[in-house]
């Protein structure tokens, strides 16, 4: 039988916890945008940016290597990067949320079907 050596199971664990971790954050970030719960969200919407620009160019640099066409590559970097900022700002927001507002998400149960969410979301994904 061919099974997973020990390194390759912490490699597959720290991926769901990551995983796991960063989706609730934000499913917690999309809980403060949507109730109006991220006051000063646009002072800290270049630092999304500039999160988005870096995911861009090491895509770039990274996908340039392949042997694909220059529209492939700006393509699939500018997803990357779409994708960094809308992770990016809606985990943040939620950490953001979640350390001004603890009692609102650890005074319910609110965090644990967030944190179930999340991992049934890793699962699926994985």
């Amino acid at each position: 039988m061919n099974g997973l050596s020990t390194d390759q199971y912490l490699r597959v664990a720290g991926v769901v916890i990551v995983s796991t971790v960063v989706l609730t954050a934000v499913f917690l970030g999309v809980l403060a945008v949507v109730t109006g719960k991220a006051p000063g969200l646009g002072g800290r919407v270049p630092v999304y940016m500039l999160l988005m620009a870096v995911a861009f160019v090491i895509s770039v640099v990274g996908l340039i290597r392949c042997d694909v066409g220059g529209g492939v590559v700006l393509s699939a970097a500018t997803g990357a990067g779409v994708l960094t900022f809308c992770i990016g700002l809606l985990a943040g927001e939620g950490v953001v949320f979640t350390v001004r507002e603890p009692s609102a998400v650890f005074g319910s149960e609110l965090v644990v079907y967030f944190l179930a969410a999340a991992l049934i979301g890793t699962g699926l994904s994985y």
